[in-house]
């Protein structure tokens, strides 16, 4: 690796595995890990906040996108299980959130893809939007013409891997189809 290629370090925080309305002591855990990442020179975190009505925590999310300086906030998965889909897209933009991650509520981002064209194009800009969930090198092509994104999530292991092992050659594979849909 050259001095010239710059790897951007994205980190996911997520306290526990138990939904992702947080108790007080997990959200100040939360908010000190996001600072420590910050500080560490990462170029963003990976948060999903809600309340326990499922909509966006907007309050504990404003205090993440401040605990974060200068690094991206993404907001993950937990983005698929708001009720309004809509409101919460513009509840991310209001506390300044750069990205988010979605399968457009859906089990698979290409069975959520209708929904996901709809969000960047009500986002006009104002937000990424990162289709993700099933994305393989046979629908990533068919996925970003389909939402109009130009940017995809995956695992991207080989089928079957019990450690689901990032492949580098699914990544590749991936990668062409994707372009290859951005040029059709």
């Amino acid at each position: 690796m050259t001095a010239d290629v710059r790897l951007p370090i994205v980190a996911m925080v997520r306290p526990h595995d138990d939904g992702y309305a947080y108790g007080s002591e997990a959200f100040a855990d939360m908010l000190r890990v996001i600072a420590r990442f910050a500080e560490s020179g990462a170029d963003g975190v990976v948060v999903g906040v809600l309340r326990s009505d499922r909509t966006v925590d907007r309050d504990r999310l404003t205090e993440v996108v401040a605990a974060a300086g200068s690094c991206d906030v993404v907001f993950h998965r937990a983005f698929d299980e708001v009720p309004d889909v809509s409101e919460a897209l513009e509840a991310l933009v209001e506390c300044g959130v750069r990205r988010v991650l979605t399968s457009g509520g859906r089990a698979t981002a290409p069975a959520g893809s209708d929904v996901i064209r709809g969000l960047r194009e009500r986002a006009a800009g104002r937000i990424e939007l990162l289709p993700g969930a099933g994305v393989r090198p046979d629908n990533a092509a068919a996925l970003v013409r389909a939402t109009g994104c130009d940017q995809l999530h995956g695992t991207f292991s080989r089928p079957g891997d019990p450690l689901r092992a990032t492949d580098p050659g699914i990544v590749a594979r991936v990668r062409d189809e994707a372009l290859r849909g951005l040029q059709l």
